[in-house]
């Protein structure tokens, strides 16, 4: 006969609070030596939850969302109003159009 299961506990995460993270982080940047393991398991936060709060810009809380911009805001501007061309002649245009129709109407612009 099989041995039973054991049941398995879930961990339940965010065990910590905002005031063990500040506590933690103090301790990490006030104590020479001070490993991240150690301090994670005496504040009973995770080790990498610690590690990505330690890389995080302290000025920035919530970190920035989402991807790295990849157009500046002109660039941006000129796609927009390019697809807004598209749309308003009842087209549903591809990525692909949006590609060609912007790279057109960015070389027309410059003609100009």
């Amino acid at each position: 006969m099989p041995p039973k299961r054991q049941k398995v506990t879930k961990k339940v995460e965010h065990q910590w609070t905002e005031q063990d993270m500040k506590d933690a982080l103090h301790h990490m940047n006030s104590t020479p030596g001070a490993t991240i393991r150690g301090t994670a398991n005496r504040f009973g936060i995770g080790e990498s939850t610690l590690r990505f709060r330690l890389k995080r810009n302290p000025n920035d809380p919530l970190g920035k969302a989402g991807r790295k911009c990849v157009f500046n805001e002109e660039t941006e501007k000129e796609l927009a109003e390019c697809i807004a061309v598209v749309c308003n002649c009842g087209f549903s245009p591809s990525m692909e159009e949006l590609r060609v129709s912007y790279t057109y109407y960015s070389y027309s612009l410059k003609a100009l």
